[in-house]
């Protein structure tokens, strides 16, 4: 008799996520499958107006979550338009500076020292 294989498609399952550092974290991550395809599943526990429990699904396909849990391949973070205006221009940080008399240009040094 021929071994049948496990078939796991329209299924997954979901474990308490023990590490949740804060409410945005899911409540309840795990793992399913839909029509071939791998998901990663994630869950939050969530009320509605009248006060009943809910949880609220979220599915990303498993290729995707490596490139999103690398901090080197995610986005960088944009400035808001408050800290644009804030920060010099670049022309001012590539602008020489003058030096007085009494000045040894220490000041100047970074923190590459080697020790």
């Amino acid at each position: 008799m021929a071994e049948k294989q496990y078939d796991n498609e329209l299924r997954g399952a979901l474990f308490k996520n023990d590490r949740k550092r804060n409410d945005k974290d899911p409540s309840y991550k795990g793992q399913c499958q839909v029509d071939g395809t791998e998901y990663w599943l994630a869950a939050w526990v969530q009320k509605d107006r009248n006060g009943d429990s809910y949880m609220s699904l979220s599915f990303t396909e498993k290729e995707e979550r490596p490139a999103q849990r690398n901090p080197v391949a995610r986005e960088p973070r944009r400035e808001s338009r408050d800290e644009q205006r804030s920060r010099p221009s670049r022309d001012d940080d590539e602008r020489p500076r003058s030096r007085s008399s009494g000045d040894t240009g220490f000041d100047d040094m970074d923190s590459d020292v080697p020790f």
